[in-house]
């Protein structure tokens, strides 16, 4: 690789990647913390599904409760209402409490809604309301599996064009010297031009890192730094590798 020591590019794309790292440490927090939102919503419209499908057997709340807890799957949603079952908690604070855990605002509403509309009408609430209630939730899984569905065909999407990307600019940064040889000015040294392509060179390096980065975070990819740097390799192997447009 003519006047670029590699071990030194490697060095910078190390540093970049960790300085993106802890600048958007937060950022990923909140953004991986949508992605278990999304997953315990999931697990609690199920939850609900199968309790007011066991309150239509016209049992009381407590029974239909217990009989849900024997049914779902989910250890961790069991133990809490477990827990508030131990310290004597009723039906209706069991409900509330759970409000508490999730952070998604639908999430919140919906279990506030059922704790009260249980301590105002059991019956009204199994034979009037509930039906809307399931309809809600079988069509908001239904549109949450087809969310990730697409956010997966994006990441594949995301993975294909990260590399197209570095093999296009490793391309466009060998021919760049010739093409610079007729805008730059016939007083313009090759040293110049060559000062320009190393300039470049970083700043394609650099921007390809950022917004790989970037890109994957927004797609939720859970490997975004790990992306960056085979993109960022992919590109300094390919410079490397490709012959000068002058030696062909």
């Amino acid at each position: 690789m003519k006047n670029y020591d590699v071990t030194l590019i490697l060095l910078i794309s190390l540093a970049i990647i960790s300085i993106i790292f802890f600048v958007k440490k937060k950022k990923i927090r909140k953004k991986v913390n949508i992605m278990e939102s999304l997953s315990e919503n999931i697990k609690l419209e199920k939850f609900i599904t199968l309790f007011i499908n066991n309150l239509k057997t016209d049992r009381s709340a407590e029974w239909s409760l217990l009989s849900t807890l024997k049914e779902y799957p989910e250890n961790d949603i069991r133990q809490l209402i477990l827990q508030n079952i131990t310290v004597g908690s009723s039906i209706e604070e069991i409900f509330e409490n759970l409000s508490n855990v999730f952070s998604m605002e639908e999430s919140k509403r919906m279990l506030r809604m059922i704790s009260r509309l249980i301590s105002y009408n059991l019956k009204y609430f199994t034979d009037f309301i509930s039906p809307d209630i399931l309809d809600y939730v079988r069509e908001s899984i239904r549109l949450k599996n087809h969310v990730e569905s697409l956010l997966f065909r994006t990441r594949i999407k995301v993975l294909v064009l990260s590399f197209s990307l570095s093999a296009v600019l490793a391309f466009f940064l060998k021919i760049l010297p010739f093409i610079l040889t007729f805008i730059i000015s016939g007083n313009t040294t090759l040293v110049s031009i060559d000062a320009l392509s190393s300039l470049i060179f970083y700043s394609f390096l650099i921007a390809l890192l950022y917004d790989t980065y970037i890109v994957s975070r927004t797609v939720f990819y859970s490997h975004s730094i790990l992306l960056s740097m085979l993109s960022a390799l992919t590109f300094i192997f390919l410079y490397i590798s490709l012959p000068n447009i002058s030696s062909i």
